[in-house]
């Protein structure tokens, strides 16, 4: 199946090189925003791969034979609207998976999830459509990611814990057993997540 990746930043480069060690996919190029058109137009972004242009291309690709897509921002609600934009317009969105990873064959897996380097995934864990791990995250037994989440590297989420809709979680936060954390938080890098966490209203659509 032929792919793009929905952005072109640190986390886009990380998800173009699973897939090229992988070979689960070829890696047909990058879309991004129109200001990323301007410095990229007709240029390669990760070794020969190309830039394909910005994301009102989208409708257009599986016109082609680009059947599939993952989205690689870091901003959880761009990566949302993306993730729809994608699948209305008939693109499938696909698993990108690590060998390095280490997953418990029970694990339950939603669409276009990005598993990273040194990941652990334990027994019973259940995650949502358009999450990203980065390198080295832990997630202990039963602990749960809603959809669009970005989960950044060192993360550990401790058994039981639930993290709900649109949660970014910085480098090396830890979330104690059956804490919940609800949607729409962002939580900064170090810290340490004791007692559960309301939800918030989104504030602003992307």
């Amino acid at each position: 199946m032929k792919v793009i990746i929905v952005g072109v930043g640190t986390t886009a480069m990380i998800v173009a090189d699973i897939i090229l060690e992988s070979h689960n996919f070829k890696l047909a190029g990058f879309v991004g925003t129109s200001e990323e058109e301007k410095v990229l137009r007709s240029s390669n972004v990760h070794h020969d791969i190309p830039f394909l242009g910005d994301r009102g291309i989208i409708h257009r690709l599986n016109e082609g034979d680009i059947s599939g897509f993952v989205c690689a921002i870091g901003d959880v609600y761009i990566r949302e609207k993306a993730f729809y934009e994608c699948s209305e317009a008939g693109l499938t969105p696909v698993n990108v998976i690590s060998s390095k990873a280490l997953i418990n064959p029970d694990v339950s897996l939603g669409k276009g999830v990005v598993i990273s380097p040194g990941v652990i995934i334990s027994h019973g864990v259940k995650i949502g459509d358009n999450v990203i791990f980065d390198p080295a995250v832990v997630m202990d037994v039963n602990a749960s990611v809603s959809s669009h989440c970005y989960i950044s590297s060192g993360v550990v989420l401790s058994g039981g814990c639930v993290i709900q809709k649109n949660v970014a979680l910085g480098a090396g936060v830890i979330v104690d057993n059956r804490v919940k954390v609800g949607k729409n938080q962002k939580i900064a890098a170090g810290t340490i997540i004791s007692e559960s966490l309301e939800g918030l209203y989104r504030k602003e659509s992307a």
